[in-house]
């Protein structure tokens, strides 16, 4: 979300863009529907690394209303099966400069010192850096908003209003990690739990943060859905997109999504089995967690060790068992066998046999463990499996890479 530096009456619909510039920088790009009855100024937290002023550059969107409308149509929803304001000059320090940013008018402070160079309706609220000390060494996006004219001809009494993406770059001080400003302080008080309306869009390193990031991603590159060249390089038109929506309540905290350890693939495969990594708890659990579970600590820093248990120990298990599961080489044309809702095994597009049919099929065991994330492994199998067969072993598996992990 955002800081405001008085109370507003309404926020919802909450979209960011984040996106790696190359050279230390960070692009970001900030919409929301607001309602509110004063001069207010809208800031951002920004984690900027050491500099003046020229550590962040507005970029201006107003050209381009259209922009997170255009980043949502890259993710059809699927079909679901089950005024101006003058800073004050104090201290001899001068004024921030103000910059004309489409409809608003815009600083960059960049220390919580220059915040004391906004006109005093337009500072934060001292609470604010009380409960997050560690924005005290940042810098500060600060964009004006004016509450909504209502025009004598309209209908409408509503004073929400949707404001246009508010863009910038900054210069990051963690340039391999992707920031998302989600603090929310809305009426002077920084509560420990918020409600998310969030959208967040990004686009990142397929070989670096796209290994582990386990957001939706758009079939194809943002140019078949977003006009690139309106954006002012702030969009790689030929790279995919990601998007996480976040809803309901949450710690009230950033979101941060910072590169996990890892130096081995993050997939494994032999003749009847594969897996790739699903990684939930790599990114966001900050969201979630007061302190990082064992769960999320392993997935940050023990990718290797758990690729290692399945392509080692998972793959040992399964040669060993391969007569007494019946388990056959992997075939793509083979149909999948899934758990229907009421517990049996069967084939998604077949009958409900309840396991030992002569089928060659294919299956998806899952993994599971306290200090792992749910993986699935996929199977291939002569025959269809019983429900019995599959737990069997789901549990062994689990069992052969908890052994490898604790």
């Amino acid at each position: 979300m955002c800081c405001f530096s008085r109370p507003v009456s309404h926020v919802g619909s909450t979209r960011i863009f984040a996106r790696q510039l190359g050279g230390g920088r960070q692009a970001l790009v900030y919409s929301m529907n607001v309602e509110v009855d004063e001069a207010t100024a809208m800031v951002l937290p920004v984690p900027t690394a050491a500099g003046g002023e020229d550590a962040l550059a507005f970029v201006d969107l107003s050209g381009y209303a259209g922009f997170f409308e255009d980043l949502g149509r890259a993710f059809p929803e699927p079909p679901r099966y089950t005024g101006p304001y003058a800073p004050a000059a104090l201290g001899g320090a001068g004024r921030l400069r103000v910059h004309r940013v489409g409809a608003f008018e815009a600083s960059f402070a960049p220390s919580v010192a220059d915040l004391d160079r906004l006109d005093p309706r337009f500072r934060l609220t001292p609470a604010l850096f009380a409960a997050r000390p560690a924005y005290r060494d940042w810098g500060f996006a600060v964009f004006q908003l004016a509450p909504r004219q209502r025009r004598w001809w309209s209908w409408s009494r509503s004073k929400a209003q949707t404001i246009h993406p508010m863009a910038f770059s900054f210069v990051s001080r963690e340039p391999d990690a992707l920031f998302c400003p989600t603090v929310h302080v809305h009426d002077g008080t920084v509560p420990a739990q918020a409600r998310f309306d969030h959208e967040l869009f990004a686009q990142v390193d397929a070989a670096g943060l796209g290994k582990t990031l386990g957001w939706a991603e758009s079939q194809g590159p943002a140019s078949r859905w977003v006009k690139a060249g309106r954006c002012h390089g702030l969009v790689d038109g030929a790279a995919p997109l990601r998007r996480l929506r976040l809803q309901r309540q949450h710690r009230n905290v950033d979101l941060w999504v910072r590169p996990a350890r890892f130096t081995r693939p993050l997939a494994a495969a032999g003749e009847g089995w594969r897996w790739t990594l699903a990684a939930r708890s790599v990114h966001g659990a900050e969201l979630r967690e007061d302190t990082p579970s064992l769960t999320t600590i392993t997935m940050r820093t023990r990718l290797d060790d758990l690729h290692d248990a399945i392509a080692g120990g998972v793959a040992a298990l399964l040669a060993e068992q391969t007569a007494a599961w019946q388990l056959a080489p992997l075939d793509e044309r083979a149909p999948e066998c899934v758990r229907w809702i009421d517990g049996p095994w069967g084939l998604a597009d077949g009958p409900r046999t309840g396991g030992g049919a002569a089928v060659r099929c294919r299956a998806r065991a899952q993994l599971r463990g306290e200090r792992i994330d749910p993986q699935e492994v996929e199977l291939g199998f002569a025959v269809v499996p019983s429900r019995e067969r599959m737990d069997e072993i789901e549990r062994a598996i689990s069992a052969r890479v908890a052994s490898a992990l604790a």
